[in-house]
């Protein structure tokens, strides 16, 4: 039991001592031309304008009907001890999560024609799907999940 807990202790204060402080460039000028993302292959358009800026995620909202809209009995139940971040910008670059990954970001029409989807890619090109775009405006963004089950994402810009 002691050399369990000891293996467990060791692996906390590893994270704690790694992923603590991070000095990664936040600004495009600061990173090294070959580690820069690729571009996306399809810019911001004027109608997708308001997407563009820094976003924390204030609350998750599950859609316990799944009518694909927000209930005030679904709202008051809200998500709300979350901690995510997203920077999108208008050439298509992205930087994204608490370690702000460098990447880009697509936003790319629904199979079915019904809204368009938001995801995000690292500079390894690993998708990180965010959801269909529900609602965007000067202040808030809402995005919608169905990876597991309904769940809307609730977006404050910052």
């Amino acid at each position: 039991m002691k050399i369990i807990s000891l293996t467990v202790l060791v692996a906390i204060t590893f994270l704690f001592i790694n992923c603590g402080g991070n000095d990664a460039p936040i600004n495009e000028d600061q990173i090294a031309p070959g580690n820069k993302p690729a571009q996306a292959s399809s810019p911001v358009t004027n109608d997708e304008e308001d997407l563009v800026g820094e976003w924390k995620l204030i609350s998750m909202i599950i859609d316990k009907n799944a009518n694909n809209k927000i209930g005030d009995d679904e709202r008051a139940n809200a998500i709300t001890q979350l901690n995510d971040y997203m920077k999108l910008n208008s050439d298509g670059s992205a930087i994204f999560s608490q370690v702000k990954m460098k990447g880009r970001y697509e936003i790319k029409p629904n199979s079915d024609g019904s809204g368009k989807y938001l995801n995000l890619f690292d500079v390894a090109n690993t998708r990180y799907p965010k959801g269909v775009i529900i609602s965007i405006s000067k202040t808030e963004l809402v995005l919608l999940s169905k990876s597991s089950g309904s769940t809307f994402s609730i977006w404050k810009r910052l």
